[in-house]
């Protein structure tokens, strides 16, 4: 859809992004030792293998260029009805906690940097 910006009186043409859907499918990883674990594929593509598998294969499409308005459905292996939906962009900012009431949506804290940091502090040594 091309659609016209006004800048000081003169039309500027930008290009709108059509939403997409982007389907995920989980089924559980395997093994008694992690029954909460999961497999997520975007079709022949693992997009990650995790507890929350929602959230961080939106932080993996935004990794490999998925657009974050983009729509993120998640259903389980065998199930035709979706489970879960939300923008690319704001499940990418979530993550789950357990708590004495059970589960609860908390902001995603990038840990990389840390682990990065803890890596070369030790290297030095």
């Amino acid at each position: 859809m091309l659609i016209a910006r006004v800048w000081g009186g003169q039309a500027d043409p930008v290009r709108r992004h059509e939403m997409s859907e982007i389907e995920i499918v989980i089924a559980a990883a395997g093994g008694q030792r992690q029954a909460d674990v999961f497999t997520a594929h975007w079709g022949d593509i693992l997009l990650a293998t995790s507890r929350t598998p929602f959230f961080d294969s939106a932080r993996k499409l935004l990794e490999i260029g998925a657009e974050p308005s983009d729509l993120l459905i998640m259903r389980h292996q065998g199930s035709s009805t979706p489970s879960l939906r939300a923008r690319i962009a704001v499940a990418a900012k979530l993550a789950v906690t357990d708590t004495r009431v059970g589960p609860r949506y908390v902001p995603w804290v990038d840990l990389r940097g840390i682990w990065a940091k803890t890596e070369d502090d030790a290297q030095e040594d």
